[in-house]
């Protein structure tokens, strides 16, 4: 079986902004081998096609798998179009910036009195930071003697506020400020309002809310992520994608088959995020194509037997070809023009050329008016 789905040109040029030294589509398809949930699924491997860009996965899948397989799809397109990447350059800055908003709330002098703690492991990479910046003293990174001693929590990053209430099932500390580098106004509002130990929220930097205006894009959200809002969870809405040097947060999502909140695919390697693995399934890149039409952005297709499913991510409109549609859909991703197909059948299948002529058109005028195909007039 094999699954594959489409990027665009303009989702791959925030990676190339970035100036790594691969091509785009390579480094997010190391970046998906490198993903633990393959350990589900081990004998997968990547199949990269740069031109038109492409990622095929080919293994043994059955319905749970298809299920984190579209995830993986959304997760993907929705990390190029959003990525929020933090370089370690940028991180003094961003502790200086915590800090001004620190003193905002709590007079320096008053933060003398304060104890630090983090939330591992990426606030880890913040107290280190931050004790230098502020001067801590040993006492205070170490635990608070009593309840009523004030401490900050930091974190380089927080959103849905589910490792912090883990956090403060296992603390009992009576005055807390809540200090990640990243999270969402919203976050912080809930955080608030729900927890009364909790005296304020503060961060360097607003994520900001990226679940689209349009209904079905909600919807598509919902339905791959926002099923199963769990108890820990503040808020479950969608931030920019945010991805460290060193730490890809989780982005996790709900199996609508295992009924399970499953977890997490990775994007990036570990060239350029840390904490993120080796390579994990094999990666190779297939022949580039010249295509007269490129696949839909939001479309991932499902090859099994003698039949491809066409599914849109966003709308869920499903297109299924069979027998000899299934092939002229194979053959068109791989010889990428009409006059190609034609000349592939006229020399495997005895029909008559006008004819055939006129299923290859009618074929793709049908994918073209479900907009699974567009025309390449402009950019992809």
């Amino acid at each position: 079986m094999k699954f594959s789905f489409y990027l665009t040109k303009s989702e791959l040029d925030r990676i190339s902004e970035l100036h790594f030294p691969d091509h785009p589509l390579l480094i997010i398809a190391r970046g998906i081998a490198s993903s633990p949930l393959w350990f589900m699924m081990p004998e997968a491997e990547i199949r990269v096609r740069l031109s038109p860009p492409e990622i095929s996965i080919l293994g043994l899948f059955d319905t749970a798998d298809i299920a984190r397989l579209k995830a993986l799809a959304w997760q993907t397109k929705h990390a190029l179009h959003t990525l929020r990447y933090i370089r370690y350059t940028d991180l003094e800055d961003d502790c200086h910036l915590l800090v001004s908003k620190l003193i905002e709330r709590v007079d320096r002098d008053q933060l003398k009195n304060y104890y630090f703690t983090c939330i591992p492991r990426g606030g880890l990479v913040v107290l280190g930071l931050l004790s230098y910046i502020l001067g801590l003293e040993q006492w205070q990174l170490e635990p608070p003697p009593a309840r009523d001693a004030p401490v900050v929590v930091v974190d380089d990053c927080a959103l849905t506020g589910k490792r912090f209430a883990q956090f403060l099932e296992k603390n009992r500390s009576d005055s807390i400020i809540f200090a990640p580098l990243y999270s969402s106004p919203e976050l912080r509002s809930a955080i608030e309002a729900r927890e009364h130990r909790v005296r304020a929220c503060i961060s360097a930097h607003d994520l900001e809310s990226c679940l689209y205006a349009a209904e079905e894009d909600q919807r598509a959200f919902q339905k791959i992520f926002g099923e199963d809002l769990s108890p820990s969870d503040y808020w479950n809405g969608l931030t920019e994608y945010l991805c460290f040097a060193w730490n890809e947060p989780s982005f996790v999502f709900f199996n609508p088959v295992t009924k399970n909140v499953e977890g997490n695919w990775t994007i990036f390697p570990h060239e350029v995020c840390l904490k993120n693995g080796p390579v994990r399934i094999p990666v190779s890149v297939k022949q580039d194509t010249m295509m007269e039409f490129c696949v839909a952005g939001d479309v991932v297709t499902i090859h099994s037997d003698n039949s491809v499913m066409i599914e849109n991510l966003v709308t869920h409109d499903r297109f299924i070809a069979k027998g000899i549609a299934a092939e002229m859909w194979n053959a068109l991703m791989e010889y990428g023009t009409q006059e190609a197909l034609l000349s592939k059948f006229l020399h495997e299948y005895d029909i008559d050329r006008i004819t055939l002529k006129k299923d290859i058109s009618d074929f793709i005028k049908n994918l073209i008016s479900r907009e699974i195909l567009k025309t390449k007039k402009g950019e992809i």
